[in-house]
């Protein structure tokens, strides 16, 4: 007991019978209560419209120092448009993608995030983008 600092057996025992420091039943009852409510969502996820939209994407370079656009164009496609399942069109730069959603503006909010994402992703690496976004089946487009 010396060796680890205890002075007698009751100053070890703090050790060996220590209460639930980390609250794991607690936890695991939090848990237990949330896994029916994300099977429910998962069937609402599931129910929701998909709306199927081809993306078109013009990259430029800002100036001659950017060497490889066609580095840039597989990391939009790699980080922006492959999570949401990208067909790649039979021209560069045309994809599809398929994306749910609940309502229109709920369509709306999720194509502006995307061509943010997308602006971004060509800004951070220097690059001009001009994407337009159009959705199939009632030919909105975005841009």
């Amino acid at each position: 007991m010396e060796y680890v600092g205890w002075k007698d057996v009751n100053s070890a025992m703090r050790y060996i019978e220590a209460p639930d420091l980390y609250g794991q039943q607690k936890i695991e009852q939090g848990l237990s209560k949330i896994r029916p409510q994300a099977e429910e969502n998962k069937t609402k996820i599931l129910k929701l419209p998909v709306a199927k939209l081809q993306v078109h994407c013009a990259l430029q370079k800002y100036h001659k120092g950017v060497r490889n656009l066609k580095a840039v164009r597989e990391n939009i496609e790699q980080f922006c448009l492959k999570p949401l399942g990208m067909i790649q069109g039979n021209q560069t730069g045309y994809y599809f993608i398929y994306m749910p959603y609940r309502d229109n503006d709920h369509l709306n909010e999720l194509v502006d995030d995307l061509l943010h994402e997308l602006y971004e992703s060509a800004a951070d690496q220097q690059c001009l983008l001009e994407a337009n976004i159009q959705d199939m089946k009632s030919k909105k487009m975005w841009s």
